[in-house]
């Protein structure tokens, strides 16, 4: 068995292995500073040197909540992460770039935190998020906007997971 280190600038608190089957060995990873001053990165393994590089990284404002690469790749390799808002990423030419903020609330520079997401495994277009204000949120990640939201309990709200049917979620809170 083999065992591999890689030591990022700062403290690791969420990571996802791509679906990319032609980069089997990719990582994202998110940090958590007690500061607005996160980081999202995008790691690779390279199996000749057998050693970790960075691909691409890029600031995020608070600690994300859950870091998930999309089910399948699309064109692009999207990446999206929960915190203030929905941020969906696209890593295209070694470059993370934000490709949309989604907030929950419509109309409001300010949201409610989100607490975590998940990709719907049968329809990569939809993400499911949840709140501490006790909402659920289904996103059309390719129109960039909000289906629907739902009060889904009393109280906050701490985890979403998709079926393998895509019309069914469970959720936490």
């Amino acid at each position: 068995k083999e065992m591999h280190c890689f030591n990022p600038p700062f403290p690791v608190y969420g990571m996802d292995w791509s679906n990319d089957k032609e980069k089997p060995f990719r990582l994202a990873v998110s940090s958590f500073i007690r500061k607005s001053e996160n980081r999202v990165a995008v790691i690779d393994f390279n199996e000749k040197t057998s050693s970790f590089s960075l691909v691409a990284e890029a600031s995020h404002a608070y600690p994300a909540t859950k870091i998930q690469w999309s089910p399948e790749k699309v064109s692009e390799q999207l990446l999206a992460t929960t915190s203030d808002f929905l941020r969906i990423w696209e890593l295209k030419e070694g470059r993370l770039a934000t490709k949309a903020v989604l907030s929950n609330k419509k109309g409001e520079i300010a949201s409610a935190p989100l607490t975590s997401f998940d990709w719907n495994p049968k329809n990569c277009q939809i993400i499911g998020t949840c709140s501490v204000d006790t909402t659920c949120t289904i996103w059309d990640v390719e129109a960039m906007q909000m289906r629907t939201q739902l009060i889904a309990h009393d109280k906050e709200v701490f985890d979403i997971a998709w079926s393998n049917r895509p019309e069914v979620f469970a959720t936490a809170g």
